[in-house]
């Protein structure tokens, strides 16, 4: 007879490796050490779409809610189709050379919350919309590029 390590009742072991009584048992141990370790992790976040601060215990955990998430990903794919129908307008906007003084190949984006939806939902005109867009990017060489994202 064995005490389980959960509710302290008496059980009989089942094989050499059996600690709890049950699998309910088992459970309610390890979600209550799970919950009781990351009391102390958690951290106050801004959700990346709406700006709400959030407490997680997450540690990559960049939105406050699914709806904020799949927001998000409308917002990117939307993006996407928007810079590749305006690809070659875009780098005309960009400086030629990188901050280091090479010729610059590759473009960075210094946020991810690209204002896409003010540029649709205002009627600007279209030059005045690329030049908002390229406010968010930074044109730069591959070696200098790689360091950004290390």
């Amino acid at each position: 007879m064995m005490k389980c390590g959960n509710c302290n009742s008496e059980f009989t072991k089942k094989s050499k490796i059996h600690k709890y009584c049950s699998n309910n048992c088992r459970k309610k141990y390890y979600f209550e050490k799970y919950h009781e370790f990351n009391k102390d992790n958690k951290k106050v976040i801004e959700c990346y779409k709406c700006g709400k601060n959030f407490e997680t215990h997450i540690k990559n955990k960049k939105f406050c809610s699914n709806k904020c998430k799949l927001r998000a990903n409308n917002h990117k794919i939307r993006e996407r189709v928007w810079v590749r129908n305006n690809y070659k307008n875009i780098l005309k906007n960009l400086p030629r050379l990188c901050k280091c003084g090479i010729e610059a190949n590759e473009v960075h984006h210094k946020t991810y919350n690209i204002p896409i939806r003010k540029i649709s939902k205002r009627n600007i005109m279209y030059e005045e919309a690329i030049k908002e867009y390229c406010k968010y990017l930074t044109h730069l060489c591959t070696e200098c590029h790689r360091k950004i994202h290390k």
